[in-house]
């Protein structure tokens, strides 16, 4: 019998995404904000910046299945959202080749770099939980503290950038792993409700302040603390996925729309950056006291706009891989091998 996905998890998957629009929609005052909205920078990075550690901990506490199907819809969907917002581009303001070879190829390219990485962990999915479901507690430890130090603790301390400040395939595994390691040994039975709430509150509070009083000695904004790689964020992430974890309940509709946050990573940024300038100038709100709401209310627009465009794509998608057998087929014998 079919288990029922928990609309707690779904919705913090929403409310990731969301949180990562948001940011976006942000970025480009991350280097002139000043007053209230420099606060705002610091706060929503703060609050934010832990939803790619919130998606792959989800993945890797529920594990990732790989399919020749899950697969080839991610391909054809990061390709067909590359290649209209490379088309778009090139509408907009000109382009060339380059433009086009680079949304043709999405994943070689690195068109997205979470897609791409995401999309190495499904390849490798099934060694990643061969090990999460055989590896002692021991074993597992020491593997979890020798990346923890590596990519997490000495970048949090030394402010270095490793790989990209964690946006990369090494950190990516290192969340999934860990939230394998939070199932397999049932570590959300064994922290209270207060503790996880004292350490989403502490790890938020230690991101904002830090960055805040780095920005006030430099003169201009600084997030190095609300980094992929930060051991705070990191803290933020665990805490948030567990408060939820421990929540359930059930809505379909919750449920149907949360089917859709790839979209809105793969979409917003074509969606922000080239169709939403055409309805409205942002850039004329930047300086108003009230663009933390406006930037919350375009983020919400955006993601709504990019599920609407996905609800029929995604279902074209998955229709036209249902009935290509041969393909599946080949991709099933493929994958064998890997």
């Amino acid at each position: 019998m079919a288990t029922t996905r928990n609309s707690s998890i779904e919705l913090l998957r929403l409310l990731a995404i969301f949180g990562i629009v948001v940011m976006h929609i942000n970025g480009p005052l991350l280097g002139s904000a000043f007053g209230l909205n420099s606060i705002w920078i610091q706060l929503e990075n703060s609050i934010f910046n832990c939803g790619v550690s919130v998606f792959v901990l989800i993945s890797g506490y529920f594990g990732i299945r790989r399919t020749s199907f899950k697969i080839l819809l991610l391909e054809l969907s990061a390709l067909l959202y590359s290649l209209a917002g490379s088309l778009l581009v090139l509408f907009v303001s000109g382009g060339g080749i380059p433009q086009l070879i680079k949304a043709l190829l999405p994943f070689s390219t690195n068109e997205f770099w979470f897609f791409t990485s995401y999309l190495l962990i499904l390849l490798f999915s099934p060694y990643l939980n061969e090990f999460i479901d055989s590896a002692s507690q021991r074993q597992f430890k020491k593997v979890l503290t020798a990346l923890c130090l590596v990519f997490v603790l000495l970048p949090s301390v030394l402010y270095f950038h490793p790989l990209s400040s964690g946006k990369n395939i090494l950190n990516l595994t290192f969340v999934y792993l860990l939230g394998g390691y939070l199932r397999r040994f049932n570590i959300e039975d064994r922290i209270s409700n207060t503790h996880l709430y004292a350490i989403l509150l502490g790890s938020f509070n230690s991101i904002f302040t830090l960055d805040s009083v780095l920005s006030g000695l430099t003169g201009r904004i600084h997030i190095p603390f609300a980094r992929d790689c930060s051991i705070f964020v990191l803290l933020e992430a665990v805490s948030l996925f567990l408060i939820f974890k421990k929540r359930h309940f059930c809505s379909g509709f919750i449920n149907k729309v949360a089917g859709h946050v790839f979209a809105v990573y793969l979409f917003e940024g074509v969606f922000r950056t080239y169709l939403m300038p055409a309805l409205v100038n942002v850039e004329l709100y930047y300086s108003l006291t009230i663009w933390p709401l406006i930037s919350i209310l375009i983020a919400l627009l955006t993601a709504a706009a990019c599920i609407l465009i996905d609800l029929p794509v995604n279902w074209s998608i998955k229709k036209v891989l249902s009935r290509c057998h041969l393909i599946n087929s080949f991709c099933d014998r493929v994958l064998e091998y890997i």
